[in-house]
């Protein structure tokens, strides 16, 4: 966030995380802004950060008697992973405490059982309020958010978008875990067309959330090798587990405005959409590569299908849910 003065003389700010002008004659403060003192924060230069410290040791820096009151947003089994190792994390400091948990909404199955979420569960298990609202951006829910007075927010694969209300509520903000390697793979399915395109290196990136989606600056990423087998499902985990590491060894700095971010190069941004059902048809007449890495890639989500002519069946629909691909050999 930056002064700035109108062809008039009077003075503005906008803020580089939510794209949003603002007037200092309004009175108004940007909700990432922390004070006047620390708001050059988010510009300072991007360093390289050590794998190490793997704990939320916030007991020198940060004291207050309520301790840091923590927010998750989060859905799928990759989540509750997240979830559940930040909380083992929290149990090494009594500082930080994850206060509530939002989740999306029980699914509808075709038997009428209202299946919870792998987050939902997870919160049940350790005696955290739960919350399943259908409109996050309904008035009278954020009113109860506000009362819980969090001090921060993380949102892991929670698959809904947050407004500006929301977003302003925590003291310092929402950091989101993202498994790509920003600004690659923004949106809904980041490892899934990751691996359908067969790259040979992905990650995780922690950010902060502004309302442009995954655009926000990056606080930390790590890099990840693939060797060209690995599955959608054990690598969401895999990057979610990692990105919750990476969260931590950077928390304290997040609270005390330290925290060094790298603005995201918009020229550089991808997208990967959401799957479709129908993009988990095979064609054997594709190449063996393709039709190798869209297994991977949607097989434990979507699903990966292909007709077989099978001896007295007549064609038959399988599913497929591993492939290997053969090295030829030229003699």
């Amino acid at each position: 966030m930056r002064g700035l003065t109108n062809m008039d003389g009077s003075s503005f700010i906008t803020c580089h995380r939510c794209y949003t002008t603002y007037s200092w004659l309004l009175g108004r403060r940007c909700f990432y802004s922390l004070d006047a003192k620390k708001l050059s924060f988010y510009f300072r230069s991007y360093s390289p950060f050590p794998r190490k410290n793997r704990s939320l040791d916030m007991s020198r820096n940060f004291h207050t008697n309520k301790g840091v009151r923590i927010l998750f947003l989060g859905t799928p089994l990759c989540a509750a992973k997240s979830l559940q190792r930040w909380l083992e994390l929290s149990q090494q400091n009594p500082y930080a405490r994850i206060v509530s948990v939002i989740t999306q909404s029980p699914s509808e199955k075709p038997s009428r059982k209202r299946n919870l979420s792998p987050v939902h569960e997870v919160a049940i298990q350790n005696q955290i309020p739960v919350w399943t609202p259908e409109n996050i951006r309904d008035t009278d829910f954020l009113s109860k958010v506000q009362q819980w007075e969090p001090d921060i927010a993380i949102t892991a694969a929670y698959g809904k978008l947050l407004s500006p209300n929301f977003l302003n509520i925590p003291k310092y903000g929402v950091v989101n875990i993202h498994p790509s390697l920003l600004p690659k793979f923004r949106g809904a399915a980041p490892v899934q067309r990751a691996l359908q395109q067969g790259i040979e290196e992905t990650g995780v990136s922690i950010l902060f959330t502004v309302t442009k989606m995954d655009a926000g600056p990056i606080i930390a990423q790590e890099k990840v090798s693939l060797n060209g087998d690995e599955l959608a499902g054990p690598l969401l985990i895999d990057l979610f587990l990692k990105g919750t590491d990476l969260l931590a060894q950077h928390f304290n700095s997040i609270l005390n405005g330290t925290v060094q971010t790298l603005q995201q190069n918009e020229e550089e941004a991808t997208y990967a959409p959401k799957l479709k059902k129908e993009e988990g048809w095979l064609s054997f007449h594709e190449n063996a590569w393709h039709v190798h890495n869209k297994v991977r890639a949607f097989g434990d989500s979507i699903g990966t299908f292909a007709n077989f002519d099978i001896q007295q069946k007549g064609t038959q629909k399988l599913k497929i849910y591993k492939t290997r691909l053969k090295k030829m050999v030229f003699v």
